[in-house]
């Protein structure tokens, strides 16, 4: 697959929403704070007067962020696709991710029903949701995906529940959307991605794709304002963390049945860690992900190792999330998309110049009795945070599609072509809100990527062009104000695919994506 040289034409009249935040922050340092009252209800009415925030033995007023304001979902013709609608569906968003690297199936099978009850009831709140599982190769899988609707979770849910069991679903004819999301969840139930791992054999710990997959997330989930949860389900962890310099550590020892297992990370392991792991946290300071470290263990078994319980906790406390375990840890989880809806966000809480330490400690306090504050407890000053390979080569891969930057893909009508592959021309159109060019010099430096899945099976074709220089003055302006477009062509024999776009802005390092099918004949 390849393409033709690219072309830029500015829109005019182009529609737009009616938010139009700036370009992201890389800078910015922005914390997600629950604030819950003794019965555990959120509490709304707060002001930047009421939050304090204490870091390196100094105190200092907290400064609440004013929210984004809710934007109208776009509504698009037939044939055109765009991830302008996610950052709208995805408010108050819960990403559930089962490890079944670090799970066995014996561990984990009785939560699987307990997270499709879960699942239930939030499409009876009409909550968003998303269900992943990582498989033993490093994978991630979508089962379900926040953008699909209440109405089509709840009933490829009841679905899926009579198929498992063996009943007659009670609506005989399903939708192809209820259909294929019933297959992956009877999939899930089964559990055909799973860790078969004996009870007489050790769990291999992989620190590096649990780091990886909360980046994957909250690069993904970045462009949703406000708070996110992250439900890491796992029966161990890869690593040990350092509540002093919040930095991972090994495990020294801890035991499973007859195997005792000892220093999991040698020295030179951990320090090609460490970077991953402080972009990956810093990842999820800045998408206002918590983390919920849910740990299980089958019902046979009631003792938790103490070890992986604290490696839980101080992941979770860093992130403001919480750790959870239990015979069904979804009983005490039902107020997340609550919380997530009603937390505040702090602005710039401290200042990373007067932290004398990597990792920079942050405590927040509420002035309400009876207050109970979740929120990051630091983040790191030198973050070593950026786009690299791994967030384009994830992008790309990983099935949930990317926020940040908005855009709107359609096709055009196909060109000639005398060989067997057929040229279809696509246009890539950028709304106002997408905020290019950079204001200083009008620069304008994008990387658009393209993979192409044949549908029936066969390796996936990729290809990139960029769209980068310096525009004219007036036409920076009609850009800001009206909004642009690219135009090209890829070239592919006939047949089914999915199309991924994979857009990147180098100069914010924001990142956008959107899946379409296509038909080529």
């Amino acid at each position: 697959m390849k393409f033709s040289p690219f072309v830029l034409a500015v829109l005019l009249g182009a529609a737009a929403l009616a938010q139009k935040p700036g370009a992201a922050d890389p800078q910015g340092v922005h914390l997600a704070v629950v604030v819950t009252d003794e019965r555990g209800a959120p509490i709304r009415d707060l002001a930047s007067k009421d939050f304090e925030v204490e870091s390196g033995g100094k105190s200092q007023p907290g400064q609440l962020r004013d929210a984004a304001p809710a934007a109208e979902p776009i509504v698009l013709p037939d044939g055109e696709f765009t991830d302008r609608n996610n950052p709208v569906k995805g408010r108050g968003l819960v990403v559930i991710v089962v490890d079944t690297i670090h799970t066995r199936w014996l561990d984990e099978k009785e939560i699987r029903p307990m997270i499709a009850t879960y699942l239930a009831s939030c499409a009876r709140r009409n909550s968003p949701v998303s269900l992943l599982v990582m498989d033993p190769d490093n994978a991630l899988h979508s089962v379900h995906d926040y953008t699909t609707s209440s109405a089509t979770l709840a009933a490829a849910l009841e679905r899926s529940d009579a198929l498992f069991h063996g009943r007659a679903p009670s609506v005989g004819e399903a939708s192809p959307e209820v259909a294929a999301e019933s297959a992956r969840f009877v999939d899930f139930l089964k559990g055909t991605t799973a860790n078969f791992t004996a009870t007489n054999q050790p769990l291999r710990a992989r620190p590096e794709p649990v780091l990886r997959m909360f980046r994957t997330v909250a690069e993904a989930t970045s462009g949703i304002p406000g708070r996110k949860s992250l439900l890491w389900i796992a029966n161990i962890t890869p690593f040990e963390v350092d509540e002093k310099t919040g930095m991972v550590t090994t495990l020294s020892a801890f035991s499973e049945g007859s195997i005792e297992h000892k220093e999991m990370l040698s020295p030179e392991e951990l320090k090609a860690l460490r970077p991953l792991w402080k972009s990956s946290m810093t990842a999820l300071l800045r998408a206002q992900i918590a983390v919920v470290a849910v740990t299980v263990r089958r019902s046979a078994v009631t003792s938790f190792d103490p070890q992986m319980l604290h490696a839980m906790q101080v992941i979770a406390d860093m992130t403001g999330g919480r750790e959870i375990h239990g015979p069904d840890p979804f009983d005490l989880l039902g107020d997340l998309p609550e919380q997530n809806l009603a937390a505040y966000a702090l602005s710039n809480p401290a200042n990373p110049d007067a932290c004398k330490a990597d990792w920079c400690r942050l405590k927040i306090t509420v002035a309400r009795p009876g207050a109970h504050v979740l929120a990051p407890t630091g983040f790191f000053r030198d973050p070593q945070f950026g786009k690299d390979d791994y967030s384009l080569g994830a992008g790309l891969s990983a099935p949930i599609e990317f926020t940040e930057l908005p855009f709107t893909l359609s096709w055009a009508a196909n060109a000639q072509s005398p060989d067997a592959k057929k040229k279809v021309g696509f246009v890539v159109t950028f709304p106002p809100e997408a905020d290019m060019p950079e204001p200083i010099r009008n620069r304008l430096d994008l990387e658009i990527m393209v993979r192409a899945t044949p549908a029936h099976g066969g390796d996936p074709q990729n290809a990139t062009f960029n769209a980068a220089g310096l525009l004219p003055p007036e036409q920076a302006q009609q850009a800001h104000e009206q909004g642009f477009a690219l135009n090209n062509v890829i070239e592919l024999a006939p047949g089914d695919y999915s199309i991924k776009f994979l857009v990147h802005d180098k100069v914010t390092g924001r990142l956008g994506s959107v899946t379409v099918p296509l038909k080529v004949s």
